[in-house]
């Protein structure tokens, strides 16, 4: 993660973003969204392709990613407010209710393995 993070702030964005997404010359709704698409489409991409690299048997979607990033930071003991940050939520009832989603499906695919 840091070797990307390193990588990425190398490649700022001229309209100040932290990751390179969206430049000054996506300066009206029409350019952001379709940055923004062909962004997600790019993302996509790599996530399948990271997948197969790992030989990963799910699919690696941006919502599995996202899930297992604020699963890991958990079980880790990492503090709430921490999580909440790196998530982007405005409060910690949402990281909370986002993280017990997460440990219901757990549930559920425990219990359907065992069956």
């Amino acid at each position: 993660m840091q070797n990307l993070i390193a990588k990425t702030c190398k490649l700022q964005s001229d309209a100040e973003y932290v990751f390179p997404i969206l430049m000054k010359f996506h300066d009206i709704p029409k350019k952001i969204d379709a940055r923004i698409d062909s962004a997600l489409k790019d993302l996509k991409e790599d996530l399948k392709a990271m997948a197969k690299e790992i030989k990963l048997e799910k699919d690696l979607t941006s919502y599995v990613a996202r899930h297992s990033f604020a699963t890991n930071l958990r079980q880790k003991n990492v503090d709430m407010r921490i999580i909440q940050e790196a998530m982007g939520h405005e409060t910690q009832l949402q990281t909370m209710t986002y993280l017990d989603e997460i440990d219901d499906s757990v549930i559920a695919k425990s219990i359907e393995d065992a069956l």
